[in-house]
């Protein structure tokens, strides 16, 4: 996807999670976001709504941090184990003020740290 607002979109469906402490179901959460047939070893997700993360990108205020769920099992299955990481660093880049994935190697977008 190459619109900033499918980016966003991508961004929102992998990694904003509001509710996820009381959920507290890597397996399932994971499934929305896995390609069929196939485990993604692991994923963070920040537990917060996306109108604070997207302040991040406008005046660098920092929101919820982290669940963390990790591939505890492979494909079929895809089983997933979770850990609460408050402290972690998620890295994202902002485009027009609307936070989006930081790729590696770095574009022209600007790494910004979500959660500290």
């Amino acid at each position: 996807c190459e619109s900033t607002a499918c980016m966003m979109d991508e961004f929102i469906k992998k990694h904003i999670r509001p509710d996820m402490l009381s959920q507290l179901n890597c397996t399932k959460t994971m499934e929305e976001i896995n390609d069929r047939g196939k485990c993604k070893k692991s994923n963070t997700f920040i537990l917060d709504e996306i109108s604070n993360v997207r302040k991040v990108c406008r005046n660098g205020t920092h929101s919820n941090c982290c669940y963390n769920c990790y591939e505890s099992n492979e494909a079929p299955k895809c089983i997933y184990r979770n850990t609460y990481v408050p402290e972690t660093k998620i890295i994202v880049a902002c485009e027009y003020n609307k936070p989006v994935h930081y790729e590696s190697p770095p574009t022209h977008k600007k790494p910004i740290v979500v959660c500290k």
